[in-house]
């Protein structure tokens, strides 16, 4: 027998009654109270993920990414690479010049005594100036007609005289010393010998020139002295112009012709400097491709975080490849290194190589480095993302 009484009817008055019982708000336009309290609270996160040609345009930029990025490092790392090996050449070339140059002890001796070195009387700074040039070439563009390196050739002479008028005074004291005393030392000897033979002025000669212009048989401190004065005021003005002569002419033609039978310029060699004009042209393009896609991969994905993560796998893959190169380079140089013979121009050779895959090396670590940087920051924004919908 069926119990109609347990057959239970919806309650509309009591369900009226519980929506009397909710709170219209009209500040957000929602209700309060009541049993529609348990619809609000987490919100869950919507899907956001992109879609199947976004994922597939986001693939094709990555690889493309990779591409530029590493044609254009691998440009600039070779730009690099020659800067660096001509740095090394030329402070090598340094310590070989002074070397030569020391041979010459008399020279040296004379330098000596008016505490100067040969880099005080031909400078640093002239190697420097031909290094720089080059560079410059590499930098800018090489023109086959203006390929020479210029040097400062006023600092070069200036340097010159600047030592040239120690010698001149001090020898000076060494002619009157030796009138005096009859005693010519070999102090005297050096100076007298550095003007002769390096600067090509008969000092001695001008000196007593001056001194027996008076005509006096006997002479004191006082004529010395004044002799000293004259003489010094006479010839410096000529030792600067015999220095001028030894610079802008001698040394400049013999260094302009020495770098012309070195490197001689035909068609062949303009056409290399052409097809090297082009590679910065080349670098630059390959880097800001690379920047214009970095820029697309941040506006196709709503979701930033998956942008930074192809970049940061990009960055990863790049920097293996340059960390590779200079790891089997490094390790085949080491190798020539301890199988051939130690002439001082093969190690010389190996450490310009060594030197030149440095850049390499600054470029993978750099780039390792970014890959970890991106991958934390773009854990950090995925993280803030989901945290928005809890």
């Amino acid at each position: 027998m069926n119990n109609d009484n347990n057959f239970q009817q919806p309650d509309f008055f009591q369900t009226e009654e519980k929506l009397d019982q909710q709170s219209f708000s009209g500040v957000d336009n929602s209700y309060q109270g009541g049993e529609s309290d348990q619809f609000f609270g987490e919100v869950a996160e919507p899907d956001n993920r992109p879609g199947c040609l976004v994922s597939l345009l986001g693939f094709i930029l990555t690889i493309a990414l990779m591409i530029t990025l590493t044609a254009g490092l691998i440009l600039l790392g070779g730009k690099s690479s020659l800067t660096s090996g001509i740095d090394v050449f030329f402070d090598v070339m340094k310590d070989y010049m002074y070397d030569e140059l020391s041979n010459n002890t008399k020279m040296k001796e004379a330098l000596s005594l008016v505490d100067c070195e040969f880099s005080d009387f031909l400078p640093d700074k002239m190697l420097d100036d031909m290094a720089e040039g080059l560079t410059d070439s590499l930098t800018n563009g090489i023109d086959p007609d203006n390929i020479l390196p210029e040097l400062d050739y006023d600092y070069i002479s200036d340097s010159m005289y600047n030592v040239t008028e120690k010698v001149v005074d001090k020898a000076l004291d060494g002619y009157i010393y030796a009138l005096q005393y009859d005693v010519y030392s070999e102090e005297t000897e050096l100076l007298n010998d550095y003007m002769v033979n390096v600067i090509g002025y008969d000092l001695q000669g001008a000196f007593n020139n001056t001194l027996y212009a008076s005509g006096a048989s006997g002479y004191s401190e006082a004529d010395f002295k004044k002799a000293k004065e004259e003489t010094m005021n006479t010839i410096l003005p000529e030792v600067r112009e015999q220095i001028d002569e030894l610079v802008y002419t001698d040394f400049k033609t013999s260094y302009e012709e020495s770098f012309n039978d070195s490197f001689p310029i035909n068609d062949e060699v303009k056409q290399a400097f052409d097809i090297i004009n082009i590679i910065p042209v080349i670098m630059k393009g390959c880097l800001i491709a690379a920047a214009v896609i970095i820029l697309l991969q941040l506006i196709i994905y709503r979701q930033k975080y998956r942008a930074v993560k192809n970049i940061s796998v990009a960055s990863l893959f790049t920097g293996l490849l340059f960390s590779a190169f200079y790891g089997l380079l490094s390790v085949a140089v080491n190798n020539a290194r301890t199988q051939s013979d130690w002439e001082e121009e093969t190690q010389l050779a190996y450490d310009v190589i060594e030197n030149m895959l440095t850049p390499f090396l600054i470029i993978g670590v750099a780039l390792l480095v970014a890959f970890v940087v991106l991958f934390i920051l773009q854990m950090i924004m995925r993280s803030n993302s989901k945290k928005r919908y809890i």
